[in-house]
């Protein structure tokens, strides 16, 4: 299957014009200015020259390009919502026999209809939710 799209620039013509813009942002006043400029120059809109910039800075930095700290604090992320996923679960079956425990107050009750996490709540006027 074909792209609906064509690539009127080939991958030297995209290299070189990152090139420039390296080259030539601090001519300019803002970065914007320079990638309006030169794109006028080459022929593309300044938004693909600015992908291009984009994809070329995140293709230099790569995974390697974390430091410790970030992958601490990704490794750290990661953990939590494992721990939050597996807390989740063990919650969803919160109501025994109609009874809403301790939990169900503490989660929001994640099961249940809008009635009962109201009635949990202890909103004055609400009746206990019917099963």
């Amino acid at each position: 299957m074909t792209s609906k799209t064509t690539n009127k620039f080939s991958p030297e013509v995209r290299e070189r014009a990152v090139r420039i813009v390296d080259e030539h942002r601090a001519d300019y006043g803002s970065e914007w200015a320079a990638l309006t400029s030169i794109a006028g120059k080459i022929g593309c809109t300044a938004e693909t020259l600015r992908r291009w910039c984009r994809e070329e800075a995140s293709r230099r930095a790569g995974p390697a390009a974390q430091t410790a700290s970030e992958k601490d604090r990704l490794k750290l992320l990661k953990r939590e919502v494992k721990e939050l996923r597996r807390d989740a679960r063990r919650h969803r079956g919160a109501h025994h026999d109609g009874r809403i425990s301790a939990s169900c107050l503490v989660f929001g009750s994640l099961r249940g209809s809008a009635r009962s996490r109201r009635w949990a709540a202890g909103l004055p006027g609400l009746s206990r939710p019917r099963r």
